[in-house]
Parts: structure tokens; sequence; C-alpha cells
């Protein structure tokens, strides 16, 4: 047969065309897969935990807090420059301008904290009150008066609390009077009070009585309030009723009936 005549593969060996299973990768077991990529997933770890052990190295001993000579927190002199002016042959040198130093970074002083009392202005506080008082500033003392006239009472009182204002006068005959009809009003820590009838007539002019103001709390208003009047409509003591307190007196002098 000539070579002509010949097939492609006449006088060679055929190629051998392998199809089927043989040909394909060979896959390694899921529990083999598994191990390697544990062991990919540890050596990651590792590295992490290598890395942050050295960047934490590196924060204690200070080397990522240093800024940089040229940030703008760098506080150190500027580098030496020549002088900018021409130089005078045969002459004096000009004078070298000194550098500027950069003003160094400044710290602002912390605010100091003040106590409540201390930040808080003297004008207002307010003192704690006091025990209640009460004043007469008219009339003064040994004035002189006509009984039917009576005399007008002026005076002052604070921290009453609950207490109220009662006006007795104290007789000659030792005993007190309850001149007024019911508490003494207070308004902005003043009080008045017209003292109508001092006395018994004529009988008693020229004696002196003591206009006498009361702090009365609500025992001392009670036992007012229950007292009966006398025949000649008065309501007397011979000594102040419990819860009554003698705040303040004038001595005055009865000169008419």
């Amino acid at each position: 047969m000539s070579d002509e005549n010949r097939g492609p593969f006449e006088g060679s060996r055929p190629p051998v065309r392998i199809s089927g299973p043989a040909h394909r990768r060979v896959r390694a077991p899921w529990w083999t897969v598994l191990r390697l990529r544990r062991r990919h997933l540890a050596a990651w770890v590792v590295v992490g935990a290598a890395l942050i052990a050295v960047v934490g190295q590196w924060v204690a001993s200070g080397i990522l807090d240093r800024p940089a000579r040229n940030s703008g927190e760098w506080a150190g002199p500027p580098p030496y420059s020549l002088p900018s002016g021409p130089t005078v042959k045969g002459g004096s040198p000009s004078p070298t301008p000194s550098p500027t130093p950069s003003p160094s970074k400044v710290t602002a002083p912390k605010p100091q904290r003040r106590s409540p009392a201390q930040a808080e202005p003297r004008s207002s506080r307010r003192s704690p009150a006091g025990p209640p008082t009460a004043r007469i500033t008219a009339p003064s003392q040994g004035a002189r008066v006509t009984g039917m006239i009576g005399v007008l009472m002026r005076g002052t009182a604070a921290d009453l609390g609950g207490r109220q204002l009662r006006i007795f006068d104290f007789a000659p005959n030792g005993a007190y009077y309850l001149s007024d009809e019911g508490p003494i009003p207070v308004s902005g820590g003043q009080w008045s009070f017209r003292n109508g009838t001092i006395g018994d007539g004529t009988r008693d002019v020229g004696k002196s009585f003591v206009l006498t103001v009361v702090i009365a709390d609500q025992s001392c208003q009670a036992l007012i309030g229950s007292t009966p009047r006398d025949a000649q409509n008065n309501i007397s003591f011979r000594t102040l009723p419990a819860g009554c307190r003698e705040a303040d007196g004038v001595r005055i002098t009865k000169t008419a009936p």
C-alpha cells in the first residue's frame, strides 16, 4: 500500500482517548478538607495575636503618641535658616535675625468645681428661720395717754409660723386684760392696733399700764376663746395663759379718764 492510500493512523500508534471517570480530579474526603481549614484558621489567629501584641508594645512605649516633626503638634524650634538680607563686602555683617521660637502648647486650666453653697450667691442665701419675735415701735416708753381715747400701737413681727399676735394691758391691780377682739393681722412684717379704752374711768388716772404684745400658739388661742367675760365685759388673767409668750411691752401713764 502506498503512502498516499494510508490512513492518518496507519504505520503509527493511534492516540488513546480516555473517557469516563478516569480523567477527573480526585477530591479529598470532607474530613481532610475540614482539618486543613482548621489549620489555616489557627495560623491566622496566631498571626493576628502577634500583630496585636506588637501594636500594644508600641502604644505602651509611646512610639505612636510622639508627634512627627512635620506635624502641627511639633513644639521644637524651627530649623536654622540663613539671613535673607544681602551681605555687604568690606563692612560689618548685617545682624542675623534670631529665630522666633514657636509658641509652646498651652494647656488651659481645668475649671474647679465649687460646692452648691459656694456657687450660690450670698444675696440669694436664706438664713434659717429663728424664734418668733414681735416688737412695739409706738407708742414710746413713758408716753402719756387719755383712757377714753386710747393709743395707736404699731410694731413689727417675724417668723411667727402658725402663731398669732394678741394685745394685753397689764393693769395696776396685777391682772392682764385682753385688749383686742381677735388676732392682730401682720402684713410685710408690720402690724398696728388701736387700743381704744385703757383703765377704768377716773379710778386709775395717774397710774401706769404696760401695753403688752403676746405671741400666742394654738393652745393659748383656744384658752382665750374658751374664757368667758366678766360683768364689765372684760377677759382677764392673773398670769398669761399657757402658750402665750410676752414678746414686748411699753409702759405708759394714764393722765385722764
